[in-house]
């Protein structure tokens, strides 16, 4: 189950009804939502569990050599985005190992 906000946990949407019917909404601020942070938890994760669960999947995707590989097979290793997004998931992949949040 993915518990950030996106397409599918938006207001009218059945994932948004699901987490609302099953009482797990914790988030109701709609000014508060964006796509990184749980809106809600379920019974066997809390939202920073999920959260956390969330941050590992990206740290295994863009900290896997076979993916700066492939960006720099496309050229595209260099371009700022790709920097700033490889650094940030390194520095939580770096907070989390020291366990500072």
């Amino acid at each position: 189950m993915h518990a950030s906000v996106d397409e599918k946990t938006l207001p009218g949407t059945p994932m948004y009804d699901f987490v609302k019917e099953n009482g797990w909404l914790r988030i109701t601020d709609f000014d508060k939502y964006d796509t990184a942070t749980p809106i809600f938890d379920i019974p066997t994760l809390s939202m920073q569990e999920l959260r956390d669960v969330r941050e590992q999947a990206f740290q295994m995707f863009y900290l896997r050599p076979t993916y700066f590989l492939s960006m720099l097979d496309k050229g595209r290793l260099w371009s700022f985005s790709i920097i700033r997004t490889i650094f940030a998931h390194f520095r939580r992949a770096v907070k989390l190992k020291l366990g500072v949040r």
